[in-house]
């Protein structure tokens, strides 16, 4: 979900939304290998300007999925994946002319220019800022409580021990019982902040 936000970030123009809300659970991923979290989210950010950013993840074998974005406007919707916008009436009122690219080679064709160029791309605060809010969308899913950015970025939750404190001896913060599942978070329950 986080390859999303970043997306609807640019599209946001780097807005925060100042809340969030969001369900999940785990329904269909038992077992040792899949830990402690959750294999479905859904999480609905709220921003100043009145844009709702409605974000979905699941993680289930054999079922539907869909990495795209839509973009819902008051003229039409833009499907990213699809390079089109397209009307209220199902028209289509623009689609990328160019040739189909490869997102992956175009990231390598920047990175080695801006190697060549001497000017270093830095790409830290907006991959830090989209995972922040995909962190707060996860804790709202966990918790199931609205969870407030302000809240978020003055919280000193961590996942796990710290960095300064993690060695090859450090015990899990969280161990599978007897049956090899892992306890999960309990929203209504479950505190983070």
């Amino acid at each position: 979900m986080v390859h999303n936000m970043d997306r609807a970030e640019w599209i946001l123009q780097e807005e925060t939304p100042t809340w969030c809300f969001g369900l999940g659970g785990r329904s269909a991923s038992f077992g040792e290998v899949f830990g402690d979290m959750f294999d479905h989210h859904t999480v609905v950010y709220e921003y100043p300007s009145g844009a709702r950013v409605y974000a979905m993840c699941r993680t289930q074998v054999g079922c539907y999925n869909n990495s795209g974005d839509i973009v819902v406007g008051t003229k039409g919707t833009c499907n990213l994946a699809r390079c089109e916008i397209k009307g209220l009436k199902g028209e289509t009122l623009w689609k990328y002319p160019g040739p189909r690219c490869n997102p992956y080679q175009l990231e390598q064709n920047a990175l080695f220019d801006s190697i060549r160029k001497g000017e270093p791309l830095n790409s830290g605060y907006h991959m830090a800022h989209s995972t922040m809010i995909t962190v707060m969308g996860q804790i709202a899913c966990y918790t199931g409580k609205r969870t407030d950015w302000k809240n978020v970025v003055k919280s000193d939750l961590q996942f796990g021990p710290p960095p300064e404190e993690s060695n090859f001896d450090t015990p899990p913060p969280t161990v599978p019982d007897e049956t090899g599942n892992y306890p999960l978070p309990k929203p209504g329950i479950t505190k983070l902040l």
